[in-house]
């Protein structure tokens, strides 16, 4: 019987990305409130795991890809999160290795402190946040029980869906005259298809370890936000003030947020060949579909 390989949170942003990339023969997945086709409701805090697995085909890997990704909401809502972000996938991870299924598992930039940015990933983790901290832990408890893993520290991720990342910013456009942007928090963004054929890409070669998940390029939110209003002038003739600020200072965050969080891709570059979508190729395109 031909090995299988596992989903776990595969209708997510991410999670639908990556299934596209797949022959659908060779996936089981899971859902939880987003109905997708031919594929198995899971709760992965309430259901037992163990006995969804047990009465699965040949499992050979195993992504883990769901989340609460927001830090405020972490931070706020502290026990639940613990338990979604950590405690459940913990749980899911011991059910792996009892049935001899690789782990592949979706983490952040966030566990870095954000002091030094390029980071490599060989440097040590420190997270500011507490969803960092979740993640962390989780990456620290799947090394220690785990020979052949994959671990992927996730950048920030852009698409052109509407109500999501640049189409969002060109919302505030039409409703504002004075929009704060942070000059101070710097990351490399990523197209969310593109980082997940990297994922794909990489899984497929069979390797193990840490990747960093980015684009090949790194901005301040401020830089982003004078890319998309240089192109939005071509189409509307609205004068817009841009007003450079701290992104902490910000007011709309619980915890203070890592501010150079850029990661280095070279570990990537050097396994595959693979350029994702530059970021001004991506700000004409939402321009176009906005």
């Amino acid at each position: 019987m031909k090995n299988k390989i596992l989903i776990i949170g595969a209708s997510g942003s991410f999670g639908s990305e990556l299934v596209k990339l797949y022959d659908k023969k060779d996936l089981v997945m899971t859902y939880n409130t987003n109905y997708i086709k031919k594929g198995i409701k899971f709760n992965v805090i309430k259901d037992e795991i163990e006995k969804k697995i047990s009465l699965l085909p040949n499992i050979k890997e195993g992504f883990v890809l769901f989340a609460e990704k927001n830090p405020n909401i972490c931070f706020k809502k502290k026990k639940y999160t613990n338990l979604l972000n950590v405690e459940a996938v913990k749980k899911i991870l011991n059910s792996f290795k009892k049935f001899n299924i690789k782990p592949i598992f979706l983490s952040t930039d966030l566990v870095f402190s954000g002091a030094k940015g390029e980071y490599v990933e060989k440097d040590k983790p420190n997270p500011k946040t507490l969803y960092g901290k979740q993640k962390y832990s989780v990456e620290k408890f799947i090394k220690k029980k785990f020979r052949n893993y994959l671990i992927f520290r996730l950048s920030k991720t852009y698409s052109f869906k509407k109500k999501e990342s640049f189409s969002d910013w060109l919302n505030s456009f039409e409703k504002k005259k004075h929009i704060y942007c942070a000059s101070d928090q710097i990351y490399n963004p990523i197209f969310i298809k593109d980082a997940a054929r990297i994922v794909y890409e990489i899984t497929k070669k069979n390797l193990n370890g840490i990747f960093n998940l980015a684009g090949y390029e790194s901005y301040s939110r401020y830089e982003i936000m004078q890319k998309l209003y240089k192109e939005y002038l071509k189409i509307k003739n609205k004068k817009i003030k841009l007003i450079k600020c701290k992104f902490n200072s910000l007011g709309k965050n619980y915890e203070n947020w890592p501010l150079n969080t850029t990661m280095n891709m070279q570990k990537v570059k050097k396994n595959i060949n693979f350029k994702p979508m530059d970021i001004n190729q991506a700000i004409r395109h939402t321009i176009k579909v906005y």
